[in-house]
C-alpha cells in the first residue's frame, strides 16, 4: 500500500485517517551561518584579542567557501556568543588559502600568522573600540595586543617561575562587546580595514574575509499536529530578515 497524503489524511477508512493522527518533529541539530557584516549578531560578544589557534576548526564542517572546505581556509577564532546555544565566532581569509598544499589530520594549514593577527587587532579592531565605547566599559578592554598576550600568557610564566605545573600556555580572557556597540565598532573596524586592504601590505589578507558561526551540537526541535504547519513554525522560529 502507497502510503502518502491522500492515503491517510483523506481516507474514508477512519481507522486510516487515525493512522496520521500523530505529531510531526523537526530537529536542528548544527546552526552554521557566512556573512561579513558583524552587526547581524545581536548579543554580547564575548571577543578575544588574543586568538588560541587551538580553537581551529579540526575537521570537516560540511561547508565549502568558493569550492574550498571551510576547515581548510586559514582562519582564527574571535570568540564566542550567545548561552543556548554557543556561538563559536570566526575569521576566515580566503586570500590566504593555497590548494596546493598537503594537509594532513593533524595539519590542515588554516592557521592565520601572529603578524596578521597583531596588525588586524592594533590597526583596525581595538581602535574602533577605544573611538567607539564609554569611558565606563572601555576600562576593561586591554587597547593593545601586547598587553592583552602578556596577560593570557601570565599564569604559564607564574607557573614556570615557581616550579610548578602551569595551568595553560595560553588563558583566554574575552572581553565583552555589547550589542548597543556592534555596529559602530564594526562600521569603523571595516573602514579601516578597507583603508588598509587598499593600501597593501600585511592586511591584505582580508581580503574577501568572511566571519563564520558555528553552533555544532546544537539540539532544538519543533512540533506541530500537521505536517502542513511545519515550515510555519520554523520561520516564526528563524528569522532571515
Amino acid at each position: 500500500m502507497a502510503i502518502d497524503k491522500s492515503d491517510i489524511i483523506f481516507a474514508r477508512d477512519a481507522y486510516k485517517r487515525n493512522m496520521a493522527k500523530s505529531q510531526v518533529t523537526f530537529d536542528i541539530d548544527n546552526v552554521m551561518a557566512i556573512f561579513t557584516n558583524l552587526s547581524v549578531i545581536n548579543a554580547v560578544i564575548g571577543i578575544s584579542i588574543v586568538s588560541n589557534p587551538i580553537r581551529n576548526l579540526k575537521e570537516s564542517v560540511h561547508l565549502a567557501h568558493q569550492g574550498a572546505p571551510l576547515h581548510h581556509i586559514p582562519h582564527f577564532h574571535l570568540d564566542h556568543f550567545g548561552h543556548d546555544s554557543k556561538f563559536d565566532l570566526y575569521v576566515m581569509l580566503p586570500a590566504l588559502y593555497d590548494k596546493k598544499r598537503k594537509r594532513e589530520r593533524g595539519n590542515l594549514h588554516n592557521h592565520v600568522s601572529k603578524e596578521i593577527r597583531v596588525e588586524f587587532m592594533n590597526t583596525c579592531f581595538l581602535p574602533a573600540i577605544e573611538e567607539v565605547i564609554d569611558n565606563n566599559d572601555d576600562q576593561s578592554w586591554d587597547l593593545r595586543y601586547d598587553v592583552s598576550k602578556a596577560k593570557s600568557t601570565a599564569a604559564a610564566r607564574e607557573g614556570n617561575m615557581y616550579h610548578k605545573k602551569p595551568s595553560g600556555f595560553h588563558q583566554e580572557i574575552p572581553k565583552d562587546l555589547d550589542p548597543k556597540y556592534i555596529d559602530l565598532v564594526w562600521r569603523n573596524c571595516e573602514r579601516r580595514l578597507q583603508a588598509e586592504m587598499r593600501r597593501g601590505g600585511t592586511l591584505e589578507a582580508f581580503k574577501g574575509f568572511q566571519f563564520f558561526i558555528n553552533a555544532k551540537g546544537y539540539k532544538h526541535r519543533m512540533k506541530t499536529n500537521e505536517f502542513s504547519k511545519l515550515m510555519t513554525i520554523y520561520k516564526d522560529k528563524v528569522n532571515l530578515d
